[in-house]
């Protein structure tokens, strides 16, 4: 069994070979990423105690990069989506704890990584400073290009890239009271509507 009374753990999530979970430890006010070999229980440290937060941690594909959500310290006044305030940041890191990089740069929020199955590209939200919806962009990991795909989605709801990679699911607000399902296609940004009208929330794709 893992634990430690000192630590609360947020948002695990596997390795795409099983062998590990990857998670967000808070102590003391203090949020780093660490990952625990389910073979030996023992837990390392991706990333260091800062005035910085790490969550949000996600693997991609292949398992061999992780990207997570960092949000800084000083400036945490208004929570609008995730706990976040205007200064969160996309950043990428080896599973060793190696090669720390800042993925998304520029104003604003970005939050919520979703790889898509290839690993070649990353969803993600982003969020301006006193905005209530947030707008879906993508970054390309071999360029490093960010393009927005769509925007108005429903804070804290998620969204998901479908099986093919060709589009991606999200909910939107609707007439003011209520949501609607909506795909857009990746190549081009183009939008779809769904379903429209009533209280949306938890989607998926079928396999």
């Amino acid at each position: 069994m893992i634990a430690d009374d000192a630590w609360r753990f947020d948002a695990p999530v596997w390795s795409p070979d099983g062998k590990r979970l990857l998670y967000a430890a808070d102590r003391d006010g203090k949020t780093v990423l660490q990952q625990v070999d389910l073979a030996t229980n023992a837990a390392t440290a991706l990333t260091a105690a800062t005035d910085a937060s790490q969550f949000a941690p996600t693997f991609s594909p292949s398992g061999d990069q992780i990207a997570f959500t960092e949000q800084e310290a000083e400036r945490s006044q208004i929570v609008l989506i995730n706990r976040l305030s205007n200064q969160t940041a996309l950043y990428l890191i080896k599973p060793d704890g190696t090669q720390l990089e800042r993925l998304t740069h520029g104003m604003g929020d970005a939050s919520m990584p979703r790889w898509s199955s290839d690993g070649q590209s990353t969803a993600f939200l982003r969020q301006d400073a006193g905005e209530r919806s947030a707008r879906l962009h993508l970054i390309r990991l071999a360029d490093r290009t960010e393009r927005q795909l769509a925007d108005a989605l429903v804070l804290g709801e998620p969204f998901a890239w479908s099986p093919d990679d060709a589009f991606i699911a999200f909910i939107a607000p609707y007439r003011s009271l209520f949501t609607a399902l909506s795909i857009v296609r990746v190549s081009d940004g183009r939008v779809f509507q769904v379903v429209q009208g009533g209280q949306l929330s938890q989607l998926a794709w079928a396999d």
